[in-house]
Parts: structure tokens; C-alpha cells; sequence
């Protein structure tokens, strides 16, 4: 007999409830899916609550100087209320362009409780019309991808970014720009002085930190029924994770990052890279990763699918 029941579910919750959004362009491709797995017991008490939202969970920043669990901590706390006794987990989608930066009204708990009970919101309408299943099938299989590193800047040419950047920020800050564009300067500037950074590294010891323990990228897909978990490190595009999800012969595909490991940062787009802006500064991968990244998943799904 079977002791609990499994379910599946995609709500929605981004631009048009507040919350959500691209960090670079605030019509920019987004994630808004609030992906959730329920499993409930035959008493109908729900055990286990599996949530996955793809945004960086930023609406506390730098300057708070507290230990946060930041939105995702409200998810917790807004399910724990509204479904008690079952365990919540929460996995982050594409957080490489997915940010609160155009979205939140300000950088407090407050606002990180009003982003975290929305989505909560979400979830709890999922899970009260899921449908449930006692008999699944349980399958699993990984494949390593070996992406290839970036070319490194000359240190002079580093330097002459970051200082340009530098020079940027001032100028923004005297004319009293919007918040959006200084932030956006800010980490665009915080990316060059990485790109500095690892350029120091090459010249001093021919190889970048920590780099062996990153390599090769490990891909993992749990089939759960008809619907699949894929997993990869790194901070990726929406762009690839959607099209993971998209291409997917399961009837629920849900892609976590940031999964075995960093990854060796962030997994940009070309457009993103020719741009320059801060997360190809703080990435190490070449172009190409992503869809290398993409490709390799989706060998692994179709063959679990079979």
C-alpha cells in the first residue's frame, strides 16, 4: 500500500504581481514560474513542499550586515503557516539575469517578506488543486560537461576598465541618477575589478583559483514520474534554462542551478558578453558553455524519458 502521494505543479508569479524580472533590462527575458513537487500523506497531511523560483535572492543587499534567508526565508515562513508540519525546500532557477533590481520598492525585510509571501501565495493555489499520484517511477543519471575557460585581459587593459568604470560611477552619482543605473554601474565596475583580478592570477601563478575543483561541470536529472529535476552549477542564463524546460519531452521540467558546485560563476549569453557587463566580468567560461550546458541536459532527459 502506499504511504504518501506525489504531486506537480507550475503557477506564475512575476511582473505583473510586483515581483520578478530581468536585473539587466526591465523588459529583458524572465523566468516569472513558481515550480513546485508536493508530496502528501495518505492522511492528506502534506509532507514535503519542493519550491523552485528563479531570482537572486538580493532584495537584502550589501549594506545589510544580518544574517537572511532573504525571500525564500518568507516562503518558508508563509507555507509553514498555511501548510504545517511539511517539510519546505526551495531550489533557485536561472539567477545568472534574474534579479529584484526594477522590482523592489526598497531593500528591507519587508519587502523581502512581500516577494516571499507572494510567491508562497502561488505555491499554496498549486498545491490545492495538484494532482496527486501514489505509483511513480523513479529514475536518475548525470553527465560532466567540460566547458572551456575565458581569455584573460592584459592587466593594463583591466586597469583601464575598471578605471573607466570608476570614472563612470562618479559621473552618475554627481548627476543624480536613478538607483537602477548606479546599481547596474556598480556591478558592470565590480565585474572588471574580477576580470583584473584573474588577470593578476594568470601572470602570478598561470592558473586560476580553485579552478580543478570546478572541473568538469557535473549535470544530474532525477525523473520523478513524468516530471524531471535537472541540476547544474553555475549562475546561468534564463535563456538556457528555458530552454531546457522548453525542449523537454516530460510534462514538467524544472531546472535548479547553482547545484554541485558554482560553477565557476556566471554562464552568459554572447550578447551579454560582447557588452561587457558584470556577470561576463565575473564569469570564467568561454561562449558556448551555455549551449554546451543546454545540449548535454537534454541527451540526459530524452534518454531518461525512453
Amino acid at each position: 500500500a502506499s504511504y504518501a502521494k506525489i504531486g506537480f505543479g507550475k503557477g506564475i508569479a512575476g511582473k505583473e504581481k510586483g515581483i520578478g524580472g530581468n536585473r539587466n533590462d526591465i523588459d529583458g527575458m524572465a523566468d516569472p514560474a513558481v515550480d513546485l513537487i508536493g508530496v502528501q500523506h495518505m492522511s492528506g497531511n502534506w509532507l514535503a513542499i519542493w519550491v523552485k523560483y528563479s531570482l537572486h535572492p538580493t532584495i537584502l543587499h550589501a549594506d545589510n550586515l544580518l544574517v537572511s534567508a532573504d525571500y525564500p526565508g518568507y516562503i518558508r515562513e508563509y507555507l509553514t503557516k498555511n501548510k504545517p508540519g511539511a517539510i519546505l525546500l526551495f531550489a533557485q532557477g536561472a539567477t545568472g539575469d534574474q534579479s529584484s533590481r526594477y522590482f523592489r520598492k526598497e531593500q528591507t525585510f519587508e519587502e523581502a517578506k512581500r516577494f516571499g509571501y507572494t510567491i508562497g501565495s502561488e505555491a499554496e493555489k498549486i498545491l490545492d488543486s495538484m494532482t496527486l499520484s501514489g505509483s511513480i517511477i523513479l529514475d536518475l543519471k548525470s553527465v560532466e560537461v567540460m566547458p572551456e575557460l575565458k581569455n584573460i585581459s592584459s592587466i593594463s587593459k583591466a586597469e583601464a576598465e575598471v578605471d573607466k568604470y570608476n570614472k563612470k560611477l562618479e559621473m552618475l552619482k554627481k548627476s543624480g541618477a536613478p538607483y537602477t543605473k548606479i546599481q547596474t554601474c556598480s556591478l558592470d565596475k565590480l565585474g572588471a575589478e574580477f576580470n583584473l583580478m584573474y588577470a593578476k592570477f594568470e601572470e602570478d601563478k598561470g592558473k586560476y583559483p580553485l579552478v580543478e575543483l570546478e572541473l568538469p561541470f557535473e549535470i544530474q536529472v532525477i525523473k520523478i514520474g513524468n516530471c524531471c529535476i535537472v541540476g547544474i552549477p553555475s549562475e546561468i542564463y534564463v535563456k538556457y534554462t528555458l530552454g531546457i524546460e522548453e525542449k523537454s519531452p516530460f510534462k514538467n521540467t524544472f531546472v535548479a542551478t547553482v547545484t554541485n558546485g558554482i560553477g565557476l560563476g556566471y554562464i552568459v549569453t554572447k550578447e551579454a558578453a560582447e557588452k561587457r557587463i558584470f556577470e561576463a566580468g565575473v564569469g570564467l567560461t568561454k561562449q558556448g558553455t551555455g549551449d554546451r550546458i543546454v545540449k548535454s541536459s537534454l541527451e540526459v532527459i530524452n534518454d531518461l524519458y525512453k
